[in-house]
């Protein structure tokens, strides 16, 4: 029989089990469901198990079980003796298990999914996973893992995702992922690998997500690890120390879609950076130390869609340099020392939606803006302008939301701008020394207008803007009411 605390649905003929507010248990208490096999079976809210004994669900028959978050802290041998040839899922992420058995999932031949992230462990037994070839995803993500034996998965040649981020891995023995050939998912992120060999991924053809963030990978970044991963989709080796980007790094990667460099110590940007690979929609580059970029270096990324250049002391963007990538929706160049943008950085068909170039070192907005109509987010914040001249803003009809606070503008602000921009909902013009604004045509899509801390004298007169729904003029001098 069921405990009192537990009960049973059913969905479609499928029963499920539901066992809530249970207290502190020492053991699973003796199950026993007589009307056969259940499709899950789960522990939650204020309940908490100590151990996990011998052939603790035996008498369930339970196709998914949840043990997650219940402070688990003892797992017995063969703790789920009972379950071969039934369970396909356990969980037993956020608990404070320690040791893993050798046995523990001895004989779940049909275990597809396996989850035991966020607990203590800190050593696998090399039969932990021993027979189990039809599982397919394993978590082992924030545990204190520091070395896994070399065979360790051997076995699991249907392994489409792999978790061990969060860990201590210092290495990736040799031949230790060579069974993996269906992997596409593995995330190393969050480790302590300083070196991946030539042969480290060497089997993993089928991989399409790589993630090595947050390691301590050295030196030149090269082609020697990625050489066989050519379904890659998404290569993550962001805040790492890689210094360089070789010519070859990604030749072999052609089916790149999403490239995270970011946070790294790439010091230059060479015309053949991404010559070799042509795919990529997003590129990201925030975080490291180059001070320019060469107006080839990315034109051969035809496709390309996301850029982030933030945070990497840039002070110049070459003309024509996103000339080729009329497929650029959202460019991020915040956090340099830019002075000038030129007239010509983008081509006259330009796909742009979003562009921030806040904190940089720019004193005027040049004739760029006329050949970007499709924007709509504009954030030119933290930066030196002294005033938005009306000419170079005429061509953007899309702009939704605009963003010049922290700037050094003065006096009244023409109001003919908001009639330029008719789709703008969004104006942000806090901290600066405007002394006024006065619409002198329609706004009629204006919702949010903030002017703090400037230099107001009186009120916005805002009677062209009947869907305001928020004005925030706070610190100014206004002796309005």
């Amino acid at each position: 029989m069921l405990d009192n605390r537990c009960y049973c649905h059913y969905v479609s003929t499928a029963l499920h089990v539901t066992c809530s507010n249970m207290g502190q248990l020492g053991q699973v208490p003796a199950f026993h469901v007589s009307h056969g096999q259940t499709e899950t079976m789960l522990f939650n809210n204020n309940t908490s198990i100590v151990q996990l004994q011998t052939q603790a669900f035996a008498y369930v028959k339970t196709r998914h079980l949840t043990l997650r978050g219940l402070d688990i802290t003892v797992v017995d041998h063969l703790a789920f003796g009972g379950l071969e040839q039934i369970v396909i899922s356990i969980d037993l992420g956020h608990n404070n298990i320690s040791l893993v058995p050798y046995d523990t999932f001895f004989r779940l031949t049909r275990l597809a999914t396996l989850k035991l992230d966020s607990n203590q462990i800190a050593v696998l037994d090399l039969s932990t996973f021993s027979s189990m070839s039809q599982l397919q995803h394993v978590d082992l993500s924030s545990n204190s893992l520091q070395h896994l034996p070399s065979a360790i998965f051997r076995d699991l040649i249907n392994m489409q995702t792999l978790r061990l981020q969060r860990n201590s891995l210092v290495a990736i023995p040799e031949g230790q992922l060579a069974n993996l050939r269906n992997l596409e998912e593995l995330d190393l992120s969050d480790n302590r690998l300083t070196v991946i060999s030539s042969v480290t991924f060497a089997s993993l053809s089928n991989l399409k997500c790589l993630s090595l963030s947050e390691n301590n990978i050295t030196g030149s970044l090269t082609s020697s690890f990625l050489l066989h991963l050519r379904n890659i989709t998404k290569l993550n080796v962001s805040r790492n120390n890689i210094s360089a980007l070789s010519l070859d790094a990604l030749h072999a990667c052609w089916q790149l879609v999403v490239v995270d460099l970011s946070s790294n110590r790439i010091s230059s940007l060479d015309a053949d950076s991404f010559l070799a690979v042509t795919s990529p929609r997003v590129l990201d580059l925030n975080a490291n130390s180059p001070t320019t970029v060469l107006p080839s270096t990315f034109q051969a990324l035809a496709d390309l869609r996301h850029l982030r250049l933030s945070k990497n002391g840039l002070h110049s963007i070459p003309p024509q340099t996103f000339i080729r990538n009329s497929r650029l929706e959202f460019l991020d160049l915040s956090f340099n020392l830019i002075n000038s943008i030129p007239d010509n950085l983008f081509s006259m068909n330009s796909s742009l939606v979003s562009l921030d170039l806040s904190h940089n070192v720019l004193t005027n907005v040049r004739r760029f803006l006329l050949n970007v109509s499709s924007l709509r987010h504009l954030v030119i914040s933290s930066n030196f302008l002294s005033q938005l001249r009306l000419p170079v803003f005429r061509n953007l009809v899309n702009i939704v939301y605009f963003d010049v606070r922290e700037n050094r503008l003065e006096d009244q602000l023409d109001g003919r701008l908001l009639s330029w921009l008719p789709r703008l909902e969004e104006f942000l013009i806090d901290r600066n020394n405007v002394t006024g604004v006065r619409l002198q045509g329609p706004s009629v899509r204006l919702v949010r207008l903030t002017m703090l801390s400037n230099a107001l004298t009186e009120l916005p007169r805002l009677f062209q803007a009947p869907k305001l729904e928020r004005l925030d003029v706070n610190n100014n001098y206004t002796s309005a009411r």
